[in-house]
């Protein structure tokens, strides 16, 4: 069987693929397909996208991007963090504490988040105690 992939001719995204994806909420697809085509996307839509994003209880999403998409986001970190503890997703939230090296900043957070782990998923918890730091790392 012969290697087809020599002959394929990568196709450039255009602009109603990046629009279309910046309307779905999916700000980062949307900026690599920018980059792909060499177009820009202007503030205003970036903007538009995240705020639609943290409507829909996408802040984890919007906290992956801090730090490895070059994009300036209308909210801070603390903002993102605060969405992401409020809506209960906590591994979300620890993850990202951790990534951004914001454990000391968040300290009662992320007790407290590990806590409401530790009722469903004793083992994570405490896999997480290990990485902060914080409390006891023995099963229950």
């Amino acid at each position: 069987m012969r290697d087809f992939r020599e002959r394929v001719i990568p196709r450039q995204p255009d602009n109603s693929e990046i629009i279309e994806a910046l309307r779905k909420g999916q700000l980062e697809k949307a900026l690599r397909k920018a980059r792909a085509a060499g177009t820009v996307v202007c503030q205003a839509e970036i903007d538009g996208a995240a705020k639609a994003m943290l409507r829909m209880g996408r802040a984890g999403a919007l906290l992956a991007m801090v730090g490895k998409v070059d994009v300036c986001l209308p909210f801070d970190i603390e903002t993102l963090l605060c969405r992401t503890y409020e809506a209960k997703d906590y591994h979300t939230f620890l993850k990202q504490v951790h990534r951004l090296g914001l454990a000391e900043e968040q300290q009662r957070r992320v007790q407290a988040a590990i806590e409401a782990v530790q009722r469903k998923a004793p083992r994570e918890a405490m896999a997480w105690r290990r990485k902060f730091g914080v409390g006891r790392t023995d099963p229950d």
